[in-house]
């Protein structure tokens, strides 16, 4: 696929696969596509070239970049339990199947003692491992999160990277950028861009 932010080509034929129950790490340089091409894989940006294919509506779940802005005041409990909500129509709360999830995640990230703590009042890469949690809770078939390792120390990375490799062994598609050298080695495929292109 071919994907352009205004007059500007940001992706340039890029072609890849993604196999379930594995863990790509998209690599390169700041402004080299990375972003770009996690959300045109999720759907947030259409490509002007080309498809992608296989990835069923509400299959995916896209766990962004952190910004600056922590966003709505939530407690991290109810920013991870945010992920459950696509699966219930609008009027009906969390199961007790839902709530247990959401536990699930707290613990794995280890984030059960922030739970009740404000996101916004969290640090960067506390915030992250809570965003990271939240598309976890999310379950679905694809996830795909921008640079979650970024910013974050030895005892967290370490967490992520176990959090997204259980994800690919409960048989889910998991593509995430990445810089770090410890995220490069422990995916199963490492692709590179370079100005747009993969290599």
């Amino acid at each position: 696929m071919t994907v352009r932010r205004g007059q500007r080509t940001v992706l340039h034929r890029a072609d890849a696969a993604f196999e379930p129950g594995s863990v790509t790490v998209v690599a390169g340089a700041n402004g080299s596509g990375k972003s770009t091409l996690l959300e045109t894989v999720a759907g947030v940006l259409l490509a002007a070239e080309g498809t992608v294919s296989g990835v069923a509506p509400r299959s995916v779940a896209h766990v962004a970049q952190t910004v600056a802005s922590p966003g709505p005041p939530l407690t991290v409990r109810a920013a991870v339990a945010m992920g459950r909500w696509g699966s219930l129509p609008w009027w009906r709360p969390l199961r007790p199947a839902d709530r247990r999830l959401v536990a699930e995640q707290l613990a794995r990230l280890d984030l059960e003692d922030l739970a009740d703590r404000p996101l916004a009042e969290l640090s960067g890469g506390q915030r992250q491992r809570a965003l990271v949690a939240t598309g976890l809770a999310q379950r679905a078939p694809v996830l795909l999160v921008d640079e979650p390792t970024a910013g974050v120390d030895a005892r967290s990375l370490g967490l992520v990277l176990d959090a997204l490799a259980a994800e690919a062994g409960r048989g889910a598609v998991v593509v995430h950028a990445a810089h770090d050298p410890a995220a490069l080695a422990s995916a199963d495929r490492v692709l590179t861009l370079r100005d747009g292109a993969l290599h």
